[in-house]
């Protein structure tokens, strides 16, 4: 269970904007500096921001209620799939519930992978 805790904290590097270069100096990096690049690449963009929440809200009414959660979810999910992980229906159904869904079903999990991955922002 110490995966969460590992990737709020590494969300939250991310987000803080703050990096070490090589040399282990401080840098500055932001998403606008990078667009596009986020867990290899999986970043949503923010023109895509809503299609992507009311498509995870079509598939389970509530999944949006968080937006900033079920973009990080989605990206989470996405790195999962490009890395080729053997569970993606259970870390779906584990990383997508809370904030407004309390369960998933294996077909509402199978929908939000197969949404995901056919995303141009989940490249394979």
């Amino acid at each position: 269970m110490t995966r969460l805790p590992t990737l709020l904290a590494v969300a939250a590097l991310f987000l803080s904007g703050s990096a070490c270069t090589s040399d282990g100096e401080s840098s500055d990096v932001s998403a606008d500096d990078t667009p596009g690049a986020f867990m290899s690449g999986s970043d949503v963009p923010a023109d895509k921001r809503e299609a992507v929440l009311a498509a995870l809200d079509a598939i389970a009414p509530g999944l949006a209620t968080e937006p900033d959660d079920s973009l990080i979810n989605a990206r989470a999910t996405c790195e999962n799939i490009q890395v080729g992980a053997s569970d993606l229906i259970e870390a779906a159904k584990f990383r997508f519930i809370g904030d407004g869904v309390e369960s998933l079903t294996d077909d509402q999990a199978e929908q939000i992978i197969a949404f995901i991955s056919t995303q141009p922002w989940c490249p394979k």
